[in-house]
């Protein structure tokens, strides 16, 4: 799920057009990457290399890290408990 600059989120937004847009927030969801979205990680996020080795190990604990641009969850699941989706947006942690 993506939130552009307007503040209006976007579901199903296809990685490879990821490029042609500005966004404000969005979230990363590989269960299984291929080569590709694992390239993206680092061509086009930018991610630290451990934040990398995060994304593709499977057995990792829960935890929250800071880097200098972004943060990265590590979640096991996530539950919402409605289909509406609230947001906070706060720029102090977007940056």
């Amino acid at each position: 799920m993506e939130l552009t600059e307007e503040v209006e989120p976007i579901f199903e937004f296809p990685l490879d057009e990821i490029s042609k847009r500005s966004f404000l927030w969005y979230r990363v969801d590989f269960d299984q990457p291929n080569k590709y979205e694992e390239s993206m990680l680092h061509s086009f996020f930018n991610f630290h290399p451990l934040a990398i080795e995060d994304c593709l190990h499977r057995l990792q604990r829960p935890k929250l890290d800071y880097y200098d641009e972004y943060a990265l969850f590590v979640l096991h699941s996530t539950v919402h408990l409605s289909m509406e989706y609230v947001f906070e947006v706060r720029s102090d942690l977007l940056r």
